[in-house]
Formats: structure tokens, C-alpha cells, sequence
């Protein structure tokens, strides 16, 4: 359990990215463990329970349970950090980074982003457009992020 009392606030970070089961490293995992010691609420998408069938239905409760789930933690998130796996498509992944740009500050968003990914250009240029930090280094990036989370930048 997680306490929070008045004045204070802890702040949220959702994991946004690759996931692709059996394909994208378990990135979430590695930020997770970074922020370990940290007084933060981490969103991760990434399930243990996770069904691949669910995907092979046009309607599927089990997924639309979890993408309402990621929508509403995305948008309610004090950060975001995006990370494109290059072994992976990631394609609800960018369409999320262009739907965080339409409703938040870009401050709060930071992107991965590695050469090998198959739109990398893509990505890398949308970010330099709106003026979003990214890296081509997933330890940069969580460096990057906690330097972002005002509460957690000591």
C-alpha cells in the first residue's frame, strides 16, 4: 500500500512501448528495478497473464479491459517514458506517443528510440518536431526520466 497525505504527492510514471510478448525484451522489468528505491507509482502494461488469443478476436473483454486500462493511466500519468524495441513493430505504441502529444505537455514525455528500429526516422523526427526528448539509449532515457520527475530529483 501506498499512502499518500495531504500536501504531499507521489508521482506516477506510466511504462509506454514495446511489449510484444516473446519478442520485445522485458524493458518495464529494467525500469522497474531502476526506480526500486524511489517513492514513485510505476504503470506498467505489461501482464503476466497476458492471453496472445485475445489479440485474434475482433472483441475480446480480456483486451479491452487492458487497453481502457493503459488509455487511462497513460493520460493520468505525471511522466511517460516510451521505448521502441527494435525487435518490434510497436505500432499502438507510436499511435500512443501521437495521442500523448495531442493532450499533455511534452515535457513529461521522454522516448527511446534505437537505430535498428524499422521506423526510426519516423519517430526520431516526430520527437525533434515537437520538441520531445529522446535518446537512442535506454539508459539515458531512464536517467532523463528521473531527472523529469521534480519530486524524485534530488
Amino acid at each position: 500500500m501506498i499512502e499518500v497525505k495531504a500536501p504531499n504527492e507521489v508521482p506516477t510514471l506510466f511504462l509506454a512501448g514495446s511489449i510484444e510478448m516473446g519478442t520485445a525484451e522485458d524493458w518495464q522489468q529494467k525500469a522497474c528495478d531502476y526506480f526500486e528505491s524511489e517513492d514513485i507509482i510505476i504503470y506498467n502494461p505489461r501482464r503476466g497473464d497476458w492471453d496472445a488469443s485475445w489479440n485474434a478476436s475482433p472483441y475480446n473483454k480480456h483486451l479491452e479491459d487492458q487497453i481502457k486500462w493503459e488509455h487511462k493511466h497513460i493520460m493520468e500519468a505525471d511522466c511517460v517514458l516510451f521505448n521502441f524495441d527494435p525487435a518490434t513493430k510497436s505500432p499502438v505504441t507510436m499511435m500512443e506517443l501521437g495521442m500523448m502529444v495531442s493532450f499533455h505537455d511534452t515535457e513529461r514525455i521522454v522516448v527511446c528510440c534505437p537505430p535498428k528500429f524499422w521506423r526510426y526516422l519516423n519517430v526520431k523526427t516526430f520527437c525533434d518536431l515537437h520538441d520531445i526528448y529522446w535518446t537512442d539509449s535506454f539508459d539515458n532515457a531512464l536517467e532523463e526520466m528521473f531527472a523529469r520527475i521534480p519530486t524524485l530529483n534530488h
